[in-house]
């Protein structure tokens, strides 16, 4: 990991990566800029996780295997709380999608959401 404030969000969705990068893209109110996504408390590049196996993604520890990673790292200029609640948006935006999300970051217990499943 980067910055302190920087995070990995493992993303199990069945979507294509440039779908996930728009859906990211629309709901973080950002702008896709080459391979990633800028936006106010953010940089995320959503890309294919190179260890995802349908299989594995099932067991323990399965998030490691999800279909993608989106890899965050906080604006200089966005307070570490506002970072914090863009991520935690995120993450119930792509749950609302069905998306399963686990965040593997030094702040992960800030990024809890009230529904199944862990983050």
């Amino acid at each position: 990991m980067g910055s302190p404030g920087s995070c990995d969000l493992f993303v199990d969705l069945n979507l294509r990566e440039q779908k996930l990068v728009e859906v990211v893209r629309q709901r973080t109110s950002g702008i896709t800029n080459c391979d990633y996504v800028d936006c106010g408390w953010g940089k995320l590049d959503v890309e294919r996780n190179s260890d995802y196996s349908f299989w594995k993604r099932r067991g323990e520890d399965g998030f490691l295997h999800y279909r993608y990673i989106v890899w965050i790292e906080p604006r200089e200029d966005t307070s570490f709380p506002a970072h914090v609640a863009g991520i935690k948006q995120l993450i119930r935006d792509l749950r609302e999608l069905g998306a399963r999300t686990v965040a593997a970051c030094n702040f992960e217990d800030d990024l809890r959401v009230d529904d199944a499943g862990g983050v």
